[in-house]
């Protein structure tokens, strides 16, 4: 595991997804929509207000899992909580080290680690998980985990299984992983090895089948990890009658609360 720190100098990286607006109006990917404008953004920053209203955000520990180049990371953080970003491939952690420096923000940190560590990293107010759940072989233990490391809120950003074929996206046939119904999603291709997966920035760490939860299994298993709260959150979308991204990509933004905790 390696720990953000401070650089001499700025390193050679390629963003391939966050464009990150700098302190001095450079975009980290002009080419793209800056980061603090998406949907998927603001979704996320309202959802925090919501469920701490009333706390000092300095005192909010958020961890942003799967960060990949840190995008949600800095925002979460320029609103002024607590933020550590967990990635786990060196390029894209190279990223984040490049914009750690640059922004210069004393509440954010980096840690280039794989996520099914993230007990060792302490406990979180919220969790983010981002692009991510999909990536991984064992969802429902990933989400147990989560509990176990969250006081309040999770926020889940993900592909699910249906019958249509998602764009771009393979699946294998119905059946049950871990007590729950979903499908295969091959990572890398078929005669693929370790080095064309760690060579894909935006694949798994180190598992060459993920699992895409049934939607009923997935919001269930939100629920069974702890949080008796478990949503589906739609304002991540600019319309919800004309933009058809959920249902095209059968991919939406989930989120569990512990109701336990509301009144601290």
């Amino acid at each position: 595991m390696k720990i953000w720190l401070p650089l001499v100098g700025s390193p050679a990286v390629e963003f391939t997804s966050h464009n990150i607006v700098l302190p001095d109006g450079e975009q980290t990917r002009p080419s793209a929509r800056p980061v603090r404008d998406l949907g998927e953004t603001r979704a996320i920053l309202r959802t925090m207000r919501l469920a701490f209203a009333g706390r000092d955000h300095a005192k909010v520990r958020i961890a942003d899992l799967g960060c990949l180049e840190g995008g949600y990371s800095v925002e979460l953080a320029r609103a002024g909580y607590e933020t550590l970003g967990i990635e786990g491939r060196d390029e894209n952690f190279a990223c984040c080290e490049y914009v750690g420096e640059r922004v210069g923000l004393s509440n954010l940190r980096f840690a280039c680690d794989d996520v099914r560590n993230l007990e060792e990293h302490g406990t979180f107010d919220a969790v983010l998980c981002i692009g991510l759940l999909y990536h991984l072989d064992e969802p429902s233990a990933f989400l147990e985990m989560l509990g176990r490391r969250t006081r309040r809120l999770v926020m889940v950003q993900t592909h699910y299984a249906t019958d249509l074929v998602s764009e771009g996206y393979p699946l294998g046939e119905w059946t049950t992983h871990e007590d729950r119904r979903g499908r295969w999603y091959s990572e890398i291709a078929e005669d693929g090895d370790a080095g064309d997966l760690m060579a894909n920035r935006w694949a798994s760490v180190r598992n060459r089948g993920s699992f895409w939860l049934e939607k009923r299994e997935l919001v269930q298993a939100i629920r069974d990890a702890g949080f008796d709260l478990a949503y589906e959150q739609y304002d991540f979308v600019d319309d919800c009658v004309t933009d058809d991204y959920v249902e095209r990509y059968s991919r939406s933004m989930f989120v569990g609360v512990r109701t336990d905790d509301l009144a601290a």
